[in-house]
């Protein structure tokens, strides 16, 4: 198995392994509407919109935010069949936090500093996403992440299924696409020339006509 293909994996294993006994499980039920802020969807109670580095929060239903600002110091899970829409809001993975997405989010930014896992039928929207250095990002197969304006990655970000950015992708970082993934640069691609693209014979990557300082690709073997 390549190393990388190996490192995936592992990565992706990660997320199924029960949550520690000591953390604070907060569900969210949507058993009286939408709202995220409204206190009766959550059981045992609702966690605020700083999810603190011991709480693991778990969308269980279609869940509406229309704050300014979510700050995860923790967990966040999105289950299957679930979403959390906040087109209007900021989303913050701080460094340690992570994001384990198995149904929907629409969020008008992201700046992830922690650990970003896409699961399979997954997907996001948003209208920029900062991949920061430090980040390690997983997008498996059937997952996508559609960004409408500009896209930046300084951490790694491995893709097995889709990312399409309509703007520019700012690729200073460790960018992996595995074979049957689609990456799409609407925009274009910058990069330093010392950076490379590792990715699959049979993966597609499409780079608008606005790039510039793109590097030669390197093959996965």
């Amino acid at each position: 198995m390549p190393k990388t293909l190996a490192y995936s994996f592992t990565l992706a294993c990660l997320f199924f392994f029960s949550f520690s006994a000591q953390a604070e499980v907060f569900r969210f039920t949507g058993e009286s509407d939408k709202e995220f802020t409204n206190a009766s969807n959550w059981s045992p109670a609702y966690p605020g919109i700083i999810i603190d580095e011991s709480d693991v929060v778990i969308i269980e239903s279609n869940a509406d935010f229309d704050g300014p600002l979510l700050l995860v110091q923790g967990t966040v899970r999105v289950e299957h069949g679930a979403s959390l829409n906040s087109p209007e809001t900021h989303l913050q993975l701080a460094p340690g936090a992570s994001l384990d997405l198995r149904g929907t989010f629409v969020g008008f930014s992201i700046i992830s500093q922690g650990t970003l896992m896409l699961q399979s039928w997954a997907s996001i929207e948003a209208n920029e996403i900062d991949f920061a250095e430090g980040s390690v990002s997983m997008v498996m197969s059937m997952a996508s992440i559609k960004v409408n304006a500009d896209a930046t990655l300084t951490g790694r970000l491995d893709i097995m299924g889709s990312l399409e950015v309509m703007g520019t992708f700012h690729n200073e970082g460790n960018l992996i696409v595995m074979a049957g993934a689609e990456v799409i640069a609407a925009g274009g691609m910058s990069m330093d020339l010392d950076k490379e693209i590792f990715y699959h014979p049979q993966a597609d990557i499409r780079i608008g006509t606005n790039s510039d300082g793109l590097a030669a690709s390197t093959d996965l073997e």
